[in-house]
């Protein structure tokens, strides 16, 4: 709003020189041209002194934003594989064209072309590391493959009587080949930060190696066992591109770093100059304002003391209170003391326009850290953040809740062994002095806890170090989560697991759970007593795969699809001929396993061994045919035996009759 001629500081200036023009007119020119040069000097300060603070923080804002989206996207290059479309190095380049000082436009450019570079070189490990896993899963699909037709070389061999030793053998190599991909799989996934490429390489090797020296009794195992060599060479090359692209990105990173720290260095230099820019306008101001009090001094020695008692109180009032007031705010400011209240005596004049507009902008910074203060305290899980000497600094509302605490101002300056959890105080403690004192992270690790009611509870907990402008370590920041509920149901599922597969080893059926494609989910250890296999050799595989007759997998099909599609039990009987030759009849019961939805999710069959009791309802059923072929009576009397074989005939035999 424009201010009224009488009403600002010109006014005022006006009012100053009517005042003084009847002791000498010389005094009134020299002020009126020393207090225009002070207005100048105002309007200079609120046109380009402080518009380029202003713009300063906006763009150290954004910058920071900037290279937390950097670190963000390209912080584990190995576990996610950053998209095209989402370069870090955009934002930057914004930077450099809405910076004023060339050499920080350069260093925001170079660092915009060192981060596209960098994230070039992040996408490139993240497919080596993709391309790793694809010849990992391929491999064990061909050692299962592989497996498969071992087990029915070794079933078809054992039903013919043949020996199978050469066949166990190699089982035997697959199970070591296996073995071999596994270690590789766990080799990369322990050390996936930096992969021993050398101890990979060796079992690569070997493996390649020993590939080579197996013989397989069919064409089919012999082809396999070419495309097991072909994989484990390509995975070999693979290995060795990764190290390169790792190699790569390390030196990228570091490029990046180098241009990162220049920026900042730049950006703070910036900063520095735009700070002794404004110092040096307040003491050309005060060097005015001194030079206008000895020039008034000299000219006006005959005014009145009176004169120069109220020229003396309006500087004071009207020019360095102002000003000085200005300055504190600014200063205030500049520590980052945005919450305090400002000066309620606001002028009506340029001064006042000045201070208004340093409050609306500390105002709009204590929003902002209203806002994040916010979001801390509607977080979901605890936050907490420490110095160096585990003394709580801060923590949300949630944290001081389970510390039964009425608010987080308690627990500003306590440690542990103040509180509730004293008990696990030395191991929190000694988390905080790992995390400090490595620099690392520590995430997602569990741990017990002591409620202020004395229970004991689980929590999931992560820190990581905090850091100061100077890259040094200052205390460390904390999250955790209540997991207690979900420890005791999985501790509870144990039990229930442990308690189901006893009962299931106490029964003498044989029990099974088969998937809609009719592969096994689960089997009791008790069907090797039925096949010569064991429980585990049948997970994840249906009859046909394991060798079973046709006739017979065709049965076990055609049953398990229509409990899927009927939702009703099924009962049946099934004979089956054993390695030994001998026939078994079984009763087979399949029941429907429905999910929460009310759809079936699983067959659970029960097999039960009901031989004998088929043969002695032969043996009876036969007895009673035999007792319609012949009666007798015994006279006790005369010991005498009288039979009738009339129904003999109808039957193909001879009558008889005594």
């Amino acid at each position: 709003m424009p201010l009224s001629p009488l009403g600002g500081l010109r006014g005022k200036l006006y009012a100053l020189a009517l005042l003084t023009s009847t002791a000498m007119a010389s005094v009134v020119l020299i002020a009126w041209v020393a207090y225009g040069q002070i207005e100048r000097l105002s309007s200079t300060l609120a046109d380009r002194e402080m518009v380029q603070i202003f713009d300063n923080a906006r763009l150290g804002r954004a910058m920071s934003e900037s290279l937390a989206q950097i670190d963000r996207k390209t912080r584990d290059c190995r576990r996610t594989l950053p998209a095209a479309s989402e370069a870090a190095g955009t934002p930057l380049s914004e930077l450099a064209a809405r910076s004023d000082d060339q050499a920080l436009a350069k260093a925001f450019t170079t660092l915009s072309e060192s981060t596209q570079r960098l994230q070039e070189a992040c996408s490139s490990v993240g497919k080596r590391w993709a391309r790793i896993e694809v010849f990992d899963h391929a491999l064990l699909e061909h050692i299962d493959h592989f497996e498969t037709l071992i087990s029915r070389a070794l079933i078809a061999q054992s039903l013919a009587g043949k020996s199978t030793e050469y066949l166990d053998q190699i089982m035997a190599l697959t199970v070591g080949y296996r073995e071999s991909v596994l270690m590789i799989a766990k080799l990369l996934a322990q050390q996936r930060a930096v992969p021993d490429d050398k101890r990979i390489i060796d079992l690569l090797d070997d493996l390649h190696l020993r590939l080579q020296t197996m013989t397989v009794p069919t064409p089919e195992m012999t082809r396999l066992g070419r495309h097991m060599r072909d994989n484990v060479a390509r995975y070999r090359v693979e290995v060795r591109a990764l190290r390169d692209a790792e190699a790569a990105f390390t030196t990228v990173a570091e490029e990046n770093r180098q241009h990162r720290e220049a920026a900042l260095s730049r950006m703070a230099e910036h900063d520095a100059s735009t700070g002794e820019r404004a110092g040096d306008f307040r003491e050309q101001l005060m060097r005015l304002n001194a030079d206008t009090a000895r020039q008034i001094a000299w000219i006006g020695a005959a005014i009145a003391l009176l004169t120069l008692a109220f020229i003396a109180w309006f500087v004071r009032r009207r020019i360095e209170r102002p000003l000085s007031a200005v300055l504190t705010q600014i200063a205030t400011i500049r520590r980052g003391e945005v919450a305090q209240p400002m000066s309620q005596d606001s002028l009506a004049d340029e001064w006042g326009t000045i201070q208004r507009s340093l409050e609306d902008m500390a105002h709009e910074l204590a929003k902002a850290n209203d806002l994040l203060k916010v979001v801390v305290d509607t977080a979901t899980v605890r936050i907490f953040w420490k110095d160096r000497d585990s003394r709580y600094l801060g923590c949300n509302t949630l944290f001081a809740s389970d510390a039964g605490l009425q608010s987080p101002a308690e627990l500003l300056g306590k440690d542990d062994t103040l509180l509730s959890w004293a008990a696990q105080a030395a191991l929190y403690q000694a988390d905080d002095r790992q995390v400090m004192e490595s620099g690392l992270p520590r995430l997602n690790y569990e741990e017990p806890q002591t409620t202020p009611d004395g229970r004991t509870i689980w929590l999931s907990t992560s820190k990581v170090p905090l850091h100061d402008d100077a890259g040094k370590v200052i205390g460390v920041l904390g999250i955790y989560d209540d997991i207690t509920e979900r420890k005791h149901a999985e501790q509870k599922l144990r039990e229930a697991v442990t308690e189901q597969r006893t009962l299931i080893a106490a029964l003498p059926d044989v029990v099974m759970r088969f998937d809609d494609r009719g592969r096994h989910l689960f089997v009791s250890d008790n069907v090797s007593a039925v096949v010569p296999l064991l429980a585990s050799d049948f997970i994840g595989k249906t009859h046909r795969e394991l060798g079973f007759p046709d006739t017979l997998c065709e049965f076990w099909d055609q049953a398990i699809k229509q409990v899927f599609s009927t939702r009703e039990p099924l009962e049946s009987e099934f004979s089956f001929t054993g390695p030994n030759g001998e026939t078994r009849i079984f009763s087979w019961r399949l029941n429907p396993d429905f999910n929460d939805s009310g759809n079936v999710r699983s067959v659970l069959a029960i097999a039960r061994d009901i031989t004998v009791q088929r043969q002695s309802e032969r043996r009876l059923s036969l007895a009673m045919d035999a007792s319609k072929i012949l009666t007798w009576e015994m006279d006790f009397a005369t010991g005498k035996l009288a039979y009738d074989g009339s129904a003999m005939p109808g039957l193909g035999l001879a009558a008889c009759r005594a």
